[in-house]
């Protein structure tokens, strides 16, 4: 029986980015009301009721105050949107250079077909593709190191032997060979997001490039 799909779900800590522009967006939209209707009622009284009257004059100056902390509040979060708007394309380009490489990576395809079946199961929407797109990574990854000539049983024990300064991305290669145990392990019990495969699918991909395996 295929593994069912799975749906995770963000339970506390902090917002997402989306979630935290829209606060941002409704935060403004109210300000811009509260200011709307603050002048409105201004212009009401101050045209029915005598200046001088000291509740007025009360209100009209809380009325000046109300507006200058509202430009601020609107300011710092303007300031706050963009860098955040920024990360969120250079996050989404990234994502889509790997989903959907240019014609000038072409050839690294075909210089492994192995390596397009990966990213065509990582353009599924289905978690279960994404696992085996992992799977499938890691296949690539024992296939390399018993070419280069490393010794051992099991992935793991071919990369315990090897020296840091004869493989610069051994780190990534761990890392990622890691989340493939775990999904090898707890099958359809392992929470996987499009996000976090495509993240460890580039631990791959640097480890492949270091050794023009794709």
């Amino acid at each position: 029986m295929p593994p069912k799909e799975e749906k995770s779900e963000k339970k506390g800590g902090l917002p997402s980015h989306s979630e935290a522009f829209a606060q941002m967006a409704i935060a403004l939209i109210a300000l811009a009301l509260i200011g709307k209707i603050a002048s409105r009622a201004a212009d009401l009284l101050s045209g029915r009721v005598a200046l001088d009257n000291p509740f007025i004059i009360a209100f009209l100056d809380f009325y000046e105050g109300l507006k200058g902390i509202a430009v601020l509040i609107s300011a710092i979060l303007i300031c706050i949107i963009i860098p955040i708007i920024q990360k969120i394309t250079a996050i989404r380009t990234e994502e889509r250079k790997l989903l959907y490489p240019a014609k000038s990576d072409e050839k690294q395809s075909v210089h492994n077909p192995k390596w397009q079946r990966v990213i065509d199961h990582l353009e599924s929407d289905r978690s279960a593709d994404w696992k085996l797109a992992i799977l499938e990574a890691d296949i690539m990854l024992a296939d390399l190191l018993e070419a280069s000539g490393y010794e051992g049983e099991s992935i793991g024990e071919k990369l315990k032997k090897i020296e840091k300064s004869d493989f610069n991305t051994i780190e990534k290669a761990w890392e990622a060979h890691k989340v493939r145990n775990l999904i090898a392990h707890e099958g359809a019990d392992y929470v996987l997001t499009q996000h976090e495969a495509i993240r460890i699918i580039e631990l791959y991909k640097a480890v492949f490039e270091e050794f023009y395996y794709i």
